[in-house]
């Protein structure tokens, strides 16, 4: 299998209602915890502990999309770092990759939800309070 392919397949994967459903429920359980997220600033023990669920969560669906298309870890090392070099633009699965490779990253990605929310009534942040 090609990287170019190997990366259309992940990015469906990650696209999949299987993951983006993982994801959005962990982030709806876990949004609330968090208060403005300054980079610069120390961060608290919380959110570091919130990073490391996330982190097994995405371990979890990688090892699953791995084992279902019969490729090994270093199969999408190679792919992902091929798409980060090429400069293709944003991905989705890249976005998620990278917020398991990085925290500031995660960060990010929780910001990112946190803006969803604002937008959609709050609905995520007041679903998660309950």
């Amino acid at each position: 299998m090609s990287g170019k392919e190997l990366l259309e397949r992940l990015e469906t994967f990650f696209s999949s209602p299987g993951l983006t459903t993982a994801v959005g429920e962990f982030m709806r359980d876990h949004i609330a915890v968090f208060s403005v997220i300054d980079p610069e600033l120390e961060q608290p023990l919380e959110y570091h502990n919130i990073y490391q669920k996330y982190l097994s969560l995405m371990e979890q669906q990688l090892s699953s999309f791995l084992t279902t298309e019969g490729l090994v870890q270093e199969d999408l090392v190679k792919a992902i770092t091929a798409l980060r070099d090429s400069d293709a633009g944003q991905s989705l699965c890249i976005d998620y990759l990278m917020a398991c490779s990085d925290y500031l990253e995660f960060l990010r990605l929780v910001s990112d939800f946190q803006s969803c929310a604002q937008m959609q009534g709050d609905e995520l942040l007041e679903t998660s309070a309950e």
